[in-house]
């Protein structure tokens, strides 16, 4: 069993994974939130109220120094964690091929590994990856490369693997290690492993239990408790009428039909779904949903095709963007008068674009994201001086938005102060909304009028664009 277990580490599983099967700790429930927050606060664009001062250096760096100065840091309750990271290499690349080393997996697997491992946490693995990717559309002067990111997730996946082998068997953290105690304690892996597979009968499931809860457990107590598991687990002829009840169910078979077919019959069956590997059986499931949703849409359509008179013309015809959020609307319209006839436009009504604001640095791709638009739209100022004072005043608003933002988030003293200051504005305003909501909105409007002076604008459009997302110089325009 040992050996097979191992040969899917790396193909199949991370360390990690392999011990969750032996003694149900999942190390990456306590790796997951400290990895999150330095993610965070590394690939931050301006959001994030702490930065690390070394985030610059870049991520792997960032997080070595972090060990040094960090009065709070995470790792402290490990043995010497402080001082293993200290000695990394200061190569992320050099760091990768040590700790991979060190975790055991086939150098065959070694790519296989690190997929993994970046796959337990898809959202910010893929947010690092196309950072690193597409450094011109970060927005922000911090290096991000994929192979810091995988370095610190291995050295956090080896330091706490290391002290869950230490603490539940006395173990350095080597495969081979834990294959000689196994070598030496057979009844002991088949009962862990049994046991968290869910596969062992309640009696002996709950002897289990408190065996890998003890904090010494004799080899006599595991053959023990092996030997009446095995005695007393479901016979294979039992299990094989369990398992031919739930297909026929699924199956919707009668008892006369399981009684025509025969034992050999429930037995080809069974054997037929058991050939299936789980890659099939999702593309079985897969196609019997399709299936499924298929026949409900063929049924509703035949339920009122010839609800309106084919002869007579519509009463009005609606064209709606194709997105869910529209559907229920076109359907209400539709049943509560059948003449009227909807339509879905994709793609922005057939002329997806980059759309630039007078305000926007970036664009901003009004299109499905399936579409690269070819076209781009620009708001553009007719007078210099005006769209000059604009500029002006919105960088003077953001930049005392920010500090209000930060003044009443970030410190001890000015956020409490912040709120008591504002609190009878704020009161006076909630008043002046209820009682005159109308001339609040209209005086808000015309201060942020006054104060924006929003230059007069008109729209200039532009041909194709280049790789890197912007208007190819010298392209022909458009009439605005």
């Amino acid at each position: 069993m040992w050996p097979a277990l191992v040969a899917r580490v790396g193909r199949e599983w991370t360390l990690s994974f392999l011990l969750l099967r032996l003694t149900g700790e999942n190390v990456f429930d306590i790796v997951r939130p400290m990895l999150i927050r330095h993610l965070s606060s590394h690939l931050d664009l301006g959001m994030a109220a702490w930065h690390n001062p070394a985030r610059k250096l870049g991520f792997y760096a960032a997080w070595r120094a972090s060990a040094g100065i960090d009065l709070g840091w995470e790792l402290d309750e490990l043995i010497a964690a402080r001082d293993e990271i200290a000695a990394l290499p200061a190569d992320p690349v050099e760091t990768i091929g040590r700790e991979l080393m060190h975790l055991g997996p086939s150098e065959a697997h070694w790519g296989d590994y690190l997929e993994r491992l970046a796959l337990e946490l898809p959202g910010w693995s893929g947010m690092f990856l196309w950072r690193d990717q597409h450094p011109e559309h970060a927005g922000s002067d911090v290096p991000v490369a994929m192979a810091d990111y995988l370095a610190v997730r291995l050295v956090l996946e080896r330091l706490h693997c290391e002290d869950l082998v230490r603490s539940t068997w006395g173990l350095p953290l080597f495969l081979s290690e834990l294959g000689d105690h196994f070598l030496a304690r057979p009844a002991e892996l088949w009962v862990r492993h049994t046991f968290f597979l869910g596969n062992l009968a309640e009696a002996a499931a709950s002897e289990a239990r408190r065996l890998i809860a003890a904090p010494h457990t004799s080899d006599h107590d595991w053959r023990n408790l092996a030997d009446a598991a095995m005695v007393s687990a479901p016979a294979a002829a039992m299990e094989a009428r369990w398992s031919g009840y739930l297909l026929a169910r699924a199956l919707r078979l009668t008892p006369a039909e399981l009684q025509a077919a025969g034992k050999e019959g429930i037995k080809a069956l069974l054997a037929e779904a058991g050939r299936l590997d789980a890659h099939q059986r999702g593309q079985t499931w897969l196609l019997a949903y399709e299936r499924h949703y298929r026949e409900q849409i063929f049924a509703a359509l035949a339920a009122n095709h010839g609800r309106s008179p084919q002869n007579d013309a519509p009463a009005a015809q609606l064209v709606f963007c194709m997105d869910d959020r529209e559907e229920g609307t076109r359907r209400h319209l539709e049943e509560i008068n059948p003449k009227l006839e909807t339509y879905g436009a994709a793609g922005f009504f057939g002329v997806p674009m980059y759309w630039y604001g007078i305000d926007d640095s970036t664009p901003t791709a009004l299109c499905p994201v399936v579409v690269t638009p070819a076209n781009a739209v620009r708001e553009r100022a007719d007078d210099g001086a005006a769209l000059a004072l604009h500029e002006r005043r919105r960088a003077l608003r953001l930049a005392w938005k920010s500090r209000l933002h930060r003044a009443t988030r970030d410190s001890l003293v000015s956020g409490p102060l912040m709120t008591l200051l504002g609190a009878p504005l704020a009161a006076g305003a909630m008043a002046l909304q209820t009682l005159a909501p109308a001339w609040l909105g209209k005086r808000i409007e015309h201060w942020r009028t006054a104060f924006a002076t929003g230059a007069r604008e008109r729209s200039a459009a532009s041909a194709a664009h280049g790789a890197n997302g912007q208007p190819n110089r010298g392209s022909r325009r458009g009439r605005g």
